[in-house]
């Protein structure tokens, strides 16, 4: 199944040497976790290092959207379990949270519902109307347009919210057709970054898209590798 834009121009990629190296190196470092050493596999020790992993993702994908907070004090916050003082913090602790539950959605079939739990985990505390977590667009609304603000240039409108619903299903059966299908091979790491280019296009939340996006990324990389 081919993914498209509204207009019914197909999307494609292209496979660079560069590409392929970098997925060769990605395959090599994940098989090596099978050799790792007793100590490091332990279960104390493993999880300490799963635990630093999932602060860092939750910071950096944070400050991506805006965060301002220094790493040391959003590590002291989510290691102590402080509550967040402000929507910077509100937004570290959600993404902390999200992360948390990638491995287990691993093992569940992408879906809306769970594109919208992902969502409403990431935005709880940060939105101006707290009722837009976890839900899309409607068509009475304003689409959200991606801006330059700096130059007050629009880089990309989104698709009608009224083709929202349709657009999403069809890109949730892409994602299973890929994972399912052995006779047309997707390698699992361009499975994931397409399905994070394609949330980016649809746009489909008033906010919190990116960080949206990015977890589904990692949920796919967690099904298929």
């Amino acid at each position: 199944m081919k993914l498209s834009d509204p207009n019914g121009a197909s999307f494609s990629y292209t496979l660079t040497d560069s590409i392929l190296k970098r997925l060769h190196e990605i395959d090599g470092k994940a098989k090596g976790y099978l050799g790792i050493h007793d100590a490091i596999a332990s279960n104390e020790t493993r999880n300490r290092y799963v635990v630093s992993a999932l602060i860092e993702e939750a910071i950096t994908s944070s400050q991506l959207e805006g965060a301002a907070t220094t790493r040391k004090v959003a590590v002291e916050k989510l290691r102590t379990g402080r509550k967040p003082v402000d929507k910077h913090e509100q937004m570290i602790l959600n993404n902390f949270m999200a992360m948390r539950q990638i491995h287990a959605l691993a093992n569940e079939p992408l879906s809306l519902s769970l594109i919208l739990h992902l969502h409403r985990i990431l935005t709880e505390d940060t939105l101006d109307d707290p009722d837009d977590a976890g839900r899309i667009q409607t068509a009475k609304e304003a689409r959200i347009k991606v801006v330059h603000e700096a130059q007050n240039l629009v880089l990309h409108v989104p698709p009608a919210a009224r083709l929202l619903p349709k657009r999403l299903e069809q890109l949730i059966d892409f994602a299973e057709r890929a994972r399912k299908d052995k006779a047309s091979f997707i390698h699992p790491i361009l499975q994931a970054v397409i399905l994070h280019f394609m949330l980016g296009f649809e746009h489909p939340f008033v906010d919190g898209n990116g960080r949206v996006a990015r977890s589904i990324l990692l949920v796919g990389a967690e099904i298929w590798l």
